[in-house]
C-alpha cells in the first residue's frame, strides 16, 4: 500500500495525475478497466494498492489506471 502526498501534471503529455510516495503515478481520474484501487483520505493523503485480476475495489475505494504517457520522453 502506497500514500499519495500531492497531485501534479505529466511532464511530457501534461495530464494531471496522484503521485504516490512510492510506485507508479496514478491517472487522476477513476478508470473502470484500471489495475489499482486508490482512495483519498480524511488527511488528504492518497492510498493505493494493486488489484488482483478479478478483484474488486473495496468501497470507498475507486478503480484508477497507472499512467502511461503517449508522448515521446519521460512520464512524471
Amino acid at each position: 500500500m502506497t500514500i499519495a502526498t500531492d497531485f501534479r501534471a505529466c511532464k511530457t503529455c501534461g495530464v494531471r495525475l496522484i503521485v504516490p510516495v512510492s510506485g507508479p503515478p496514478l491517472d487522476y481520474y477513476p478508470d473502470p478497466y484500471g489495475t489499482v484501487a486508490a482512495r483519498h483520505l480524511a488527511t488528504g493523503a492518497w492510498t493505493a494498492r494493486r488489484l488482483q485480476q478479478q478483484e474488486q475495489p473495496v468501497p470507498p475505494e475507486k478503480r484508477y489506471a497507472v499512467h502511461q504517457c503517449d508522448s515521446t520522453g519521460d512520464a512524471p
